[in-house]
């Protein structure tokens, strides 16, 4: 069964992107921060600046809204460009099959 995408929510689409975008950007930060935590420890007194490392921590916090925010205009981006072009030459062919009834 084949059908044509022709139109994408831009909206919908952006919050879609948004949430995936967090979620790569606080497991990013999640894997980070130890590291950084264990370079602010590791480094010798009087050898390096701790605040820019205390700086890069407080971005890492940062960074998953950052990627929010980016997912979302990203996103939004995206869905609008697909739906002028998709507008000018018929969209994208779509193969859907039927679900089967789920037993009872």
């Amino acid at each position: 069964m084949n059908y044509r995408l022709q139109r994408i929510d831009a909206v919908q689409w952006a919050n879609v992107m948004a949430v995936i975008y967090g979620v790569m950007m606080a497991v990013f930060a999640v894997i980070t921060i130890p590291f950084l935590l264990l370079g602010m420890l590791m480094a010798p007194p009087g050898t390096g600046d701790r605040g820019s490392l205390g700086m890069s921590l407080a971005f890492m916090i940062l960074y998953p809204f950052l990627g929010v925010f980016i997912g979302w205009i990203g996103g939004w981006t995206i869905a609008a460009l697909f739906n002028f072009v998709a507008k000018r030459t018929g969209g994208v062919r779509v193969a859907l099959e039927p679900e089967p009834a789920p037993a009872e």
